[in-house]
C-alpha cells in the first residue's frame, strides 16, 4: 500500500519530519512510503507531521486492506504456483482385511476402492487459459493394483467430468515407483474459482504404504499453443 502525506503544510514554518504508524505494529518514516500488510483486514493509519518549531499534528484515516488471490493451483498442504510438483502424506491400505487409512487432502464420498484429492485453482479474469495436470504415483510394496484415475471440474455448479483413464491397465502385483499418468488438460472459466476432483480407484489386494505427487503446468492465454 502507498501513503501519500505531500498535502501536509505549516502556515509558519515548514514540515521537517513524517512518522507513520501503520495500525498492524510497524513504523515508517518519509513523505510518501510504502508498506506490505501480512494479513487482510482494516487499520486504522497515523500520520504526525513535525515542523521546525518541534509543533507536532496528527491525523488518522482507516485503510482496507484486501488480500488478492494466488493465480495458479493451490494443493491440499498449500503450495501454489505453475509447473511444480507437490506430494500428498503418505496413504497406508490394507484393503485385504477390509480397513484403510487416508491422510492429507479433503475427501468426500470415498468408498472403499478409491480416494479423492481437491486441488484449487484461483483465477482472476484474463490471463490464463487452461491447465494441464498429471499424477505420479510411487508405493512401498509391490501389491498394488491402481485401474484408473478421474479429474471431475466444478465451477460453481455440478462436477463435471473432464477426464477418464489408465495408464494402459496395470496387473496384479504390479510395483509402483514414480510411476506416470498421462497429461489431462483443464480448462476454466476467467473470473472464477475452479475446484478439481481427482478420484484414483484402485482394486482389490491393495496393501501398502504409498504416495502420490500432482505435477501442474499452467498455460498462459496470451502465449501461443505449439
Amino acid at each position: 500500500v502507498s501513503f501519500d502525506g505531500s498535502g501536509s503544510s505549516d502556515p509558519d514554518g515548514s514540515i521537517v519530519s513524517y512518522a507513520w504508524e501503520f495500525g498492524d505494529g510497524t513504523t515508517g518514516t518519509g513523505v510518501s512510503p510504502t508498506h506490505t500488510y501480512v494479513s487482510s483486514g482494516t487499520y486504522s493509519v497515523k500520520l504526525t507531521v513535525t515542523d521546525n518549531q518541534s509543533a507536532t499534528h496528527s491525523v488518522t484515516q482507516t485503510v482496507n486492506v484486501a488480500a488478492t488471490p494466488p493465480v495458479g493451483w493451490v494443493s491440499p498442504v498449500g503450495h501454489t504456483g505453475s509447473g511444480e510438483r507437490w506430494r500428498n502424506p503418505e496413504r497406508t491400505y490394507d484393503y485385504d482385511a477390509g480397513n484403510s487409512h487416508r491422510s492429507g487432502s479433503r475427501h468426500d464420498g470415498i468408498s472403499d476402492d478409491q480416494w479423492t484429492d481437491e486441488l484449487i485453482l484461483h483465477a482472476p479474469s484474463g490471463g490464463i487459459q487452461s491447465d494441464r495436470i498429471r499424477l505420479l504415483v510411487s508405493d512401498s510394496i509391490p501389491s498394488q493394483n491402481l485401474l484408473a484415475w478421474v479429474i471431475d471440474v466444478h465451477r460453481d455448479g455440478d462436477w463435471v467430468n473432464v477426464y477418464t483413464g489408465t495408464r494402459g491397465g496395470f496387473p496384479e502385483h504390479t510395483r509402483f515407483d514414480g510411476v506416470t499418468f498421462p497429461w489431462a488438460e483443464v480448462g476454466f472459466a476467467e473470473g472464477f474459482v475452479t475446484r478439481v476432483r481427482i478420484r484414483a480407484y484402485i482394486g482389490e489386494g491393495l496393501r501398502g504404504t504409498f504416495v502420490n505427487v500432482y505435477e501442474v503446468m499452467l498455460r498462459d492465454a496470451t502465449v501461443p499453443t505449439p
